[in-house]
């Protein structure tokens, strides 16, 4: 697959950037929609997974292609770093991890 920096024109890219916000007190930072609390991740998935545009729609009114595009490129342009020691890539190094457990009762 061609690097998709060199696919999209700079101009797309600077829209998508535009489109996604990245907000530790929004979603834990997660990559969501402008103005909303819908993380991109979950609509790439259903668009990964065959969900009809009409069906997402109804979920989430403000949804457009354009926004689905820009999430994808979003995605691509920049990638989550992983979250889990499981999901470092091999021979990869964890950084740094914060794990949160739910206190017992």
């Amino acid at each position: 697959m061609a690097n998709l920096s060199l696919v999209v024109s700079s101009d797309r890219i600077d829209a998508a950037l535009q489109a996604v916000s990245v907000d530790e007190e929004v979603m834990g930072g997660l990559p969501v929609f402008r103005g909303t609390r819908v993380p991109i991740d979950f609509v790439l998935a259903s668009v990964e997974e065959g969900i009809d545009f009409k069906r997402l729609q109804n979920s989430y009114p403000f949804l457009t292609v354009e926004l689905i595009e820009a999430a994808t490129i979003y995605a691509q342009v920049r990638p989550r770093r992983p979250r889990r020691t499981e999901d470092v890539p091999l021979g990869g190094k964890l950084i740094s991890s914060k794990i949160v457990r739910p206190t017992r009762k």
